[in-house]
């Protein structure tokens, strides 16, 4: 029953921070064929080794993601300025209206595609 639980919990952790993507299913299809490989181990130290390693490595992607959005929520390695510009632009189009153009963000532009 152990097993059932850590494989369900692994293919959990894989499908929500790893193989959304369809193009990326070897991850699902490599636990898949792991865990049918190791269906018929009896209950040892080996089966439990491996057990472990999967709810250890199921573990290890969702903490990743779950750092990675406070990374974000923290706002580090992000462009404050940048970030805040992108969040006051979208409030404005979510009640229908739409910043003016600045005349230095014209500029840049411009200047921009020059180069």
């Amino acid at each position: 029953m152990a097993a059932h639980c850590t494989y369900r919990k692994l293919l959990k952790a894989l499908h929500t921070h790893v193989t959304k993507d369809p193009s990326k299913s070897s991850f699902r299809d490599y636990v898949y064929l792991e865990y049918r490989k190791n269906a018929g181990m009896a209950d040892g130290p080996l089966l439990r080794e491996k057990l472990q390693l999967a709810e250890d490595y199921a573990t290890l992607l969702t903490s990743i993601h779950f750092h990675k959005e406070l990374l974000f929520s923290y706002n580090i390695a992000v462009d404050r300025e940048a970030e805040q510009k992108a969040r006051i632009k979208n409030t404005a189009e979510r009640v229908g209206l739409q910043l003016p153009k600045l005349e230095f963000e014209i500029d840049d532009k411009t200047s921009s595609s020059i180069t």
